[in-house]
């Protein structure tokens, strides 16, 4: 019989069957990867976030997954009333015993509208040019057994005719902003999006029968609710489903919420802390704290295995850091008409 790649299969089987895109705990700090409707969806001009996640390190080959990017607002009163923004997202992932690769690049674009003086509605599309690659010299098989201990020197018998390949995803959305007083600090997103609509193919091996990126559908709620001068309340909600629906889907739901602190609300000297809570149902609790400055938030989280799987990690699941800058234009003075000097 044929050998299977047996750590391929428990670990990285990630591009032979479908495949699942990758996640983040603090999905709320990585908005394109969510929904491109997002993209210029927040108070300022321009916004770059950069996102680290190490998962399973206490077991023999971790997770790595890094995203950073960048959007903003481009045109103002575009189509009348509408603001178009841009963005370009970069992700990378490594992932199981033969260090399955991920490279992501994308970019993508919102159309945003209001339709009350509270309520903006964007749409959004993005495309996503990834890499999918493999070192297939770090695959081991039963045939590599000499019949007293395993020799590296003995062949796989394998053979990978495609371990480097590229696709193109294509992914929309839509989301409702809500802002209750811009004198407050009240606002909410929500919204769904579908990404990977094309359903691309992808496969490291050769034949007529393509293993495809099912399409995602994601549902969302992220927002931030004053109720004291210096406090707000965090809450926030995602339901991932990934798959073919007549064979089985991939899903993920979360659900959090916490406090935030400001220590200084004073113009250009703003402070704050936060301590927030997420679980990911099945899966992890996820305790983080996020600090403010000005413009500047960074954000910690851990992950604390609740799955079966917490036999092999010993419940620790893995950190996430995250970086948020954003730019704010400075408006001009209004015109004025200066009075004459005689």
């Amino acid at each position: 019989m044929k050998n299977k790649f047996i750590l391929f299969f428990l670990l990285s089987f990630y591009g032979i069957l479908d495949a699942q895109d990758i996640h983040f705990s603090q999905f709320y700090h990585s908005p394109q990867n969510i929904n491109p409707a997002l993209i210029g969806a927040f108070k300022g001009n321009y916004r770059a976030i950069g996102t680290y996640r190490s998962q399973w390190s206490s077991v023999p080959v971790p997770y790595t997954t890094f995203a950073g990017g960048g959007d903003g607002k481009l045109l103002h009163k575009f189509l009348g009333k509408g603001v178009l923004s841009g963005g370009f997202q970069f992700n990378y992932d490594q992932a199981g015993a033969i260090a399955v690769k991920l490279t992501e690049v994308g970019i993508g674009a919102s159309l945003a509208y209001p339709v009350t003086k509270q309520a903006t509605v964007s749409g959004g599309l993005a495309l996503t040019f990834a890499n999918r690659n493999l070192d297939a010299n770090l695959i081991t098989t039963a045939s590599q057994y000499n019949g007293d201990q395993f020799d590296e020197n003995l062949g796989t018998n394998e053979a990978i005719p495609n371990p480097n390949h590229n696709i193109l995803r294509i992914g929309a959305g839509v989301n409702i902003r809500y802002i209750l007083n811009r004198k407050k600090r009240t606002a909410y997103n929500f919204g769904l999006a579908l990404l990977n609509l094309n359903a691309p193919g992808t496969n490291f091996k050769e034949g007529n029968t393509k293993a495809k990126v099912p399409a995602r559908l994601t549902f969302y709620f992220d927002g931030w609710t004053q109720f004291h001068p210096k406090m707000d309340i965090k809450s926030h909600a995602l339901w991932h489903v990934q798959g073919d629906f007549s064979v089985g889907t991939y899903s993920e739901f979360v659900v959090g919420s916490g406090i935030r602190y400001h220590l200084n609300l004073s113009p250009d000297k703003e402070k704050s802390i936060a301590l927030l809570t997420s679980y990911r149902f099945g899966d992890a609790l996820i305790p983080s704290i996020e600090f403010g400055w000005r413009s500047l938030t960074a954000a910690f989280s851990y992950d604390m295995n609740t799955s079966p799987f917490q036999v092999a990690t010993n419940r620790r699941g893995g950190p996430e850091f995250s970086l948020i800058y954003i730019f704010t234009k400075v408006a001009p003075p209004p015109v004025f008409k200066a009075c004459p000097v005689f």
